[in-house]
C-alpha cells in the first residue's frame, strides 16, 4: 500500500497539469523526493536528468512504504497491548 501511495505523487505529476503546479506549488509533500530533481535543472533530456528523476521516484516509493510499514508497526503493537489478556 505504501509503494503504491509513494508512486501516486510522481505519477500525478507527469500525467496531469493541475496536479503537476499543485505538486510543485503547496503539495510537495506529495512527492517529497521531488526535491532532489532540481539538480537536473538544465539536463532534463540527458541521462543524467532520467537517471536523477528515476532515483527519486525510486526514493519516494521507498519512503512512503517504510512510512506505510512503520505506521501498521506502531498500530500492531498498540493492538497487542490493549488486547494482551494478563
Amino acid at each position: 500500500m505504501g509503494a503504491v501511495l509513494g508512486a501516486l505523487g510522481p505519477l500525478l505529476y507527469y500525467t496531469s497539469r493541475p496536479a503537476r503546479d499543485y505538486i510543485l506549488g503547496d503539495g510537495l509533500f506529495l512527492w517529497p523526493t521531488g526535491v532532489i530533481i532540481m539538480v537536473t535543472y538544465g539536463h532534463e533530456h540527458d541521462f543524467f536528468g532520467y537517471a536523477v528523476t528515476a532515483t527519486s521516484i525510486v526514493l519516494n516509493v521507498v519512503l512512503y512504504a517504510a512510512a506505510v510499514t512503520l505506521l501498521w508497526f506502531i498500530v500492531w503493537i498498540v493492538r497487542r497491548v490493549a488486547t494482551n489478556k494478563r
